[in-house]
């Protein structure tokens, strides 16, 4: 997995300073893992290009999660089905970026590094986070039903935090 290191059998992980002792040849080099990086956690940044397929119309879906300021995991895929609107586009790319970041919240948490705090999730998309944290159906978005309601109950369970942000600053941003 990303976030292990690979280690030499020679190397040994002192945890109570957070010290990663590794032999290179004939001299030693320590490379110190600060409390900081290690408490910085994960943050996500999902989001959609509408039609992007232009065969199939289909959206892409790009995500990307961070420790700290580097990129572990990135992923780019077309969508399933063809969306309805820029806003069901949105929601089916937060969706994904949440799956995804539960299962790497539950790879943490087995490594001993457990999230307390809600991973903060970036998205460009007023309408979907305020959909998703109302739970909210409009006419218009009620056949997302069970992917916005899904997307409360991880806000609600405090595993994902969706956070505005500006399309200037979205990481996954395809254009």
């Amino acid at each position: 997995h990303p976030l292990v290191p690979i280690m030499h059998p020679s190397q040994t992980v002192n945890k109570q300073d957070m010290t990663l002792q590794a032999k290179f040849g004939r001299g030693q080099s320590e490379i110190r893992t600060t409390q900081k990086l290690l408490q910085s956690g994960m943050e996500a940044w999902g989001d959609a290009d509408l039609a992007r397929g232009i065969l199939d119309r289909r959206s892409t879906t790009s995500c990307i999660h961070k420790w700290g300021e580097v990129c572990f995991s990135s992923q780019c895929v077309k969508q399933p089905e063809v969306a309805a609107s820029t806003n069901d586009a949105e929601v089916r790319a937060l969706f994904q970026t949440t799956k995804r970041t539960l299962l790497y919240r539950d790879v943490l948490a087995s490594l001993g590094l457990p999230q307390p705090e809600p991973t903060v999730t970036h998205e460009d998309n007023a309408a979907t986070i305020a959909q998703v944290i109302k739970d909210c159906l409009t006419p218009r978005v009620k056949h997302m039903g069970t992917l916005i309601g899904w997307l409360n109950e991880q806000v609600s369970r405090l595993r994902m935090k969706p956070t505005p942000c500006s399309s200037d600053n979205m990481d996954a941003d395809m254009n």
